[in-house]
């Protein structure tokens, strides 16, 4: 029996232990070395003593792009949030895409105002909001973002704005044919899988070489798109995880349904559909070519009749169905144009944005944690403000990306919600209500410069659009702008600053005008100011970097620069290019050198790196 007890042991040694500290061996030593990535949500580091809890660029950039996994070709906006909390403070953390990010201009952002109403209302509390939403990010990727929050960041309240990516984030497709066969559940436990080990830099090493190796041999893995039951599976589980997760945490969740455009819109899709076949098909395509001539005729009604006989073959066509919701609004048929409109988003292969059944789902996750979730219905409150309840192109800069407005609504929406918790923590509120629009836009220096800057970055973006109509209200601002002052933008930053609203975002954005102006010691001070405000951000900090280059004091912009670049955000391309820089103009190439290699590591391929180096190698030369 003791002999077989041994043997036992044995084997399992020789084919358990042994292999396993192997394997956690490799491990180490590929993390010692330097190899690889962070795959998780946020990275610790310290400044000054104290530490600090990064968003770490490389996670995003492996979910943004399987491909350019180590190439870093997806730059995450960085947050910074210090790991130990203020006592007494209130942290928020908005979790979502880009349309929570403030896709154009996140300085205007849900979370932004939302700051603006609570800081009126609670003038000396300490409120922290920190905009963990992403571009292009689905639910899958915001659940492990939200658990790693509740883990290590006491989160007081996340505010969830989440679902225009559940149809091409980075989890709709995937080239495991078993995958798109698994129950919900057992599909969400594979992507968590996948999320955690990621981060194995043996995973990696094996991925990578893998990889090459696929490419160089042509070969490519065949992808498949989930089945759509399957993506509303995930999404409800999803938004299930960050509830739990918040709750876990003693923190709050004000979880929105989502808003998305209906009117003014075209729609992709197969004319004829695909699936029509011979006479039927012919017949689908000739009443819908007709419908379409009637309806640029401006005959509406001779339109519907038109469309309403292809439906009749085959409605499920997001083009058929867009065109059709838009002769039914033109004729005053307003209710049956949104079923319309809402079945030209949903019959989609990969619907583009929210829909009907999202919101839906939303709502049933709310009704079901009623202790800690607070239900906001965005969406409702778009629709009611849009005329005949038709969201089109004065709410939406394109098919789901809100224009200041609509943002408004929603963050006035959200502070109404959570207004009773706030209350509970702080007291009664300095001012009853919320904050007027125009109040938010002039403490967030909001002007019609801005405006015009996000109609043009929604006309440049690849995202579907109204295009004619955004064209022609840039027309319309580009001509108010041209009789605009030119110190129209820093009257009104001045305006914000001097009506107490010393926010960071509108510092960072007077400094550069000061220096413009000719007034390099106003841009200093509110360039330090703005650094003692908000220690942790480097677009934050960058300002009194080049500043201080500026006025001839190298050697103190470089000292400021080497606690970022080397200790806090070593991770970051554009801290190694400052520090480069500042090292180069007072003289230090050693440090610019390091600076150099350090990017080199980040993105071995990129022309930003290789432009630190020739810069680098340009000074060592010259001197």
């Amino acid at each position: 029996m003791r002999r077989k007890l041994l043997n036992t042991a044995k084997y399992f040694i020789a084919w358990g232990l042994v292999p396993l500290l192997l394997i956690a061996g490799a491990e180490l030593g590929l993390r010692w070395s330097g190899y690889g990535i962070t795959v998780r949500p946020f990275e610790k580091a310290h400044l000054d003593g104290e530490a600090v809890y990064n968003y770490a660029p490389s996670y995003f950039s492996y979910y943004a792009d399987a491909a350019s996994a180590f190439k870093r070709e997806y730059t995450a906006p960085q947050v910074a949030v210090p790991a130990r909390k203020a006592e007494g403070a209130y942290r928020i953390f908005v979790l979502g895409g880009s349309a929570a990010y403030g896709f154009a201009q996140p300085d205007f952002s849900v979370g932004r105002q939302l700051e603006v109403m609570v800081r009126s209302a609670y003038p000396g509390a300490k409120i922290e909001i920190y905009n963990t939403a992403l571009i292009g990010m689905c639910s899958n990727i915001m659940a492990d973002v939200a658990g790693e929050a509740a883990r290590l960041l006491e989160p007081d309240l996340f505010l969830v704005y989440m679902g225009n990516n559940e149809f091409g984030g980075r989890f709709t497709m995937t080239a495991n044919a078993w995958e798109r066969e698994l129950s919900p559940s057992l599909a969400r436990l594979a992507i968590r899988a996948q999320l955690h080990l990621a981060d194995l830099r043996m995973v990696q090493w094996l991925r990578h070489a893998w990889w090459d190796a696929a490419e160089g041999s042509g070969g490519s893995a065949t992808i498949g798109v989930r089945p759509q039951e399957q993506l509303y599976a995930l999404y409800l589980l999803n938004m299930e995880a960050i509830c739990d997760a918040a709750e876990s945490a003693g923190a709050r969740v004000a979880l929105c349904s989502v808003g998305y455009i209906r009117s003014g819109m075209t729609r992709e899709g197969d004319v004829p559909p695909l699936n029509l076949q011979g006479e039927a098909r012919d017949t689908w395509l000739q009443a819908y070519n007709e419908g379409t001539e009637r309806q640029a005729a401006g005959d509406f009604w001779g339109a519907i009749e038109s469309y309403q006989t292809a439906a009749k073959l085959e409605p499920d066509s997001p083009p058929l169905q867009q065109q059709l919701g838009h002769c039914l609004e033109a004729t005053g048929q307003y209710e049956a144009a949104s079923g319309s409109y809402e079945r030209a988003i949903y019959a989609a292969a990969l619907p583009p944005s929210a829909s009907v059944k999202s919101n839906a789902l939303v709502r049933e996750v709310a009704d079901a944690h009623p202790e800690n979730v607070k239900y906001v219905g965005a969406d409702e409150v778009i629709r009611a403000e849009a005329p005949h309840g038709i969201p089109g192109p004065d709410l939406f800069i394109d098919h789901c990306h809100l224009n200041f407005h609509s943002t408004y609504l929603i963050a006035a929406s959200v502070y109404e919600q959570i207004a009773p918790a706030l209350a509970e923590r702080f007291g009664a509120p300095a001012v009853a209500g919320v904050p007027s629009e125009d109040a938010c836009r002039t403490k967030l220096a909001r002007t019609i410069v801005d405006d015009r800057a996000t109609l043009r970055s929604s006309l440049e973006s690849p995202f579907p659009k109204p295009e004619s109509e955004l064209t022609r209200r840039a027309v319309e601002l580009d001509a108010a702008i041209a009789a605009l002052p030119e110190d129209a933008e820093a009257k009104a930053l001045d305006a914000a600053l001097s009506n107490g609203w010393r926010s960071p975002n509108v510092l960072a954005r007077r400094v550069p005008g000061f220096m413009a102006e000719g007034k390099p010691d106003e841009a200093l001070a509110l360039a330090e100011e703005l650094r003692a405000a908000s220690p942790y951000l480097w677009r934050h900090v960058e300002p009194e970097i080049q500043v201080l280059r500026s006025v001839g004091r190298a050697d103190e912009a470089l000292s400021i620069a080497r606690g970022y670049g080397e200790d806090l955000l070593p991770g970051i391309l554009q801290v190694q290019s400052v520090l480069a820089d500042a090292a180069i103009a007072a003289g230090d190439l050693s440090v610019a050198e390091r600076a150099a290699r350090r990017a080199q590591r980040l993105s071995p391929e990129s022309p930003s790196a290789l432009d630190i180096e020739q810069r680098v190698q340009s000074a060592a030369g010259g001197s």
